[in-house]
Parts: C-alpha cells; structure tokens; sequence
C-alpha cells in the first residue's frame, strides 16, 4: 500500500508540484481532480478519493473475461467503496482493512 501512497504517481503523468500536492494529503480532491484523470489514463480506477481506494489497476484486463469477472469487480467496487466512505481520513486503518481483504471481492 505503501506503494500506492508514495511511488505510483510518479509514474503518471503530473507536474512535479501538483505530484508532491498528491502525495501528501494521499487523496484526490474530488472526481475532476487533474490528477486523477492522470491516474486513469495510466490505467487506475478509484471507487473513493483516497489513493488507497483503487479498484483497478493497469495490470487489470482491459475486457472483463465474463459475467463473473463482472459481478466480483462490482463487488470489490462496493466493497471499497464503502470502507473509503468510513476509513477514508485514516490511511492506516484503511490500508489495514484492504490488505486484509485480499484477494476477496
């Protein structure tokens, strides 16, 4: 998760003080933000505005492999979505909760 938090928007394609902006408050500051359009365009996709909150990433496929693939993505959006709405100013607890989640919907 650290990762997420600290190393990921380098790779995307922001100015060097809207990244640093980015990285120290750990979240978008709302849908139009800038650089989370700049996450979408490297492939992320976050059901909250916490960094942490992502439901895709870029190693995702690009084509759901079918109904299933769909109905568990929609589950891990809600599923996330939902501890965002309640972890969201708590990075730690949400990381905490996400690692633990692993691997489920």
């Amino acid at each position: 998760m650290v990762h997420m938090l600290e190393d990921e928007p380098y790779e995307w394609d922001l100015h060097p003080v809207a990244r640093l902006e980015l990285t120290e408050r750990s979240r978008f500051s709302g849908p139009d933000d800038p650089a989370r359009e700049a996450a979408k365009a490297a492939g992320w996709e976050f059901a909250g505005d916490s960094l942490l909150s992502f439901v895709r990433c870029p190693a995702c496929p690009k084509e759901a492999p079918g109904i299933l693939h769909e109905m568990v993505a929609q589950q891990r959006r809600e599923c996330v979505s939902a501890i965002a709405s309640v972890l969201d100013d708590d990075p730690d607890g949400m990381a905490s909760v996400l690692s633990g989640m692993a691997g489920q919907p």
